[in-house]
């Protein structure tokens, strides 16, 4: 629970346009943490990520991505 609350926080911080180092397997843990609960309702969900790439963005942004795709994948299902 402490891993979902701490996610929430992260992504609720609100819309900041700072562009910075984002890490792809930590924004794709964070949107699994929000949005796992339901895509698990639907469909099985698993995640293997080998290796960390690491992309300049914006960390909010890019966790709403993965979670606007989990969601509608669950949806679509």
């Amino acid at each position: 629970i402490q891993r979902i609350v701490t996610s929430l926080n992260l992504f609720a911080r609100g819309e900041s346009d700072q562009i910075s180092p984002v890490s792809v397997r930590q924004s794709i843990e964070d949107a699994v943490r929000i949005a796992g609960y339901q895509v698990r309702q639907t469909a099985h969900l698993t995640t293997d990520i080998d290796r960390d790439v690491m992309v300049l963005g914006n960390s909010q942004k890019l966790s709403q991505v993965w979670i606007n795709l989990l969601v509608n994948a669950a949806q679509a299902y």
